[in-house]
C-alpha cells in the first residue's frame, strides 16, 4: 500500500532557503545584449575613462526607445544571494517596434 504525503508550498519554499540558501524573486529586466554589442560597450568605455566631469557635460546622449519583453508572463527564479544580475537570472529587452 502506498502512503501519500501532502507537502505545502510553504515548506518547500523553506527549505530551499535554509538548506540551500535560494531565494525566490522576481527575473530583473535588462537590454539583450549580443556579444558584439557588449565589445562596443566595452571599447566606448576604455576609450573615455579618463574624461572628466567637464567633457562629459558636452557629450549629448540620446535613446528615447521603447523596450518590450520577449514574454509578457510572470514568473519566479530561484537563486543565490549576490546572484541577482547573472545572465541566466535576468529577463532580456529588446527595442521596439523593430525596423524592417
Amino acid at each position: 500500500m502506498e502512503r501519500s504525503t501532502i507537502v505545502r508550498a510553504i515548506r518547500i519554499e523553506r527549505r530551499l532557503s535554509l538548506d540551500f540558501g535560494l531565494k525566490s524573486s522576481e527575473p530583473i529586466r535588462k537590454p539583450h545584449l549580443i556579444r558584439t554589442m557588449k565589445k562596443k560597450t566595452l571599447d566606448f568605455a576604455t576609450r573615455h575613462a579618463s574624461w572628466d566631469k567637464e567633457m562629459w557635460k558636452k557629450e549629448l546622449f540620446s535613446d528615447e526607445s521603447a523596450v518590450q519583453l520577449f514574454s509578457v508572463r510572470k514568473y519566479g527564479v530561484w537563486r543565490l544571494v549576490g546572484t541577482r544580475y547573472e545572465e541566466k537570472y535576468t529577463t532580456p529587452t529588446v527595442k521596439y517596434p523593430p525596423v524592417k
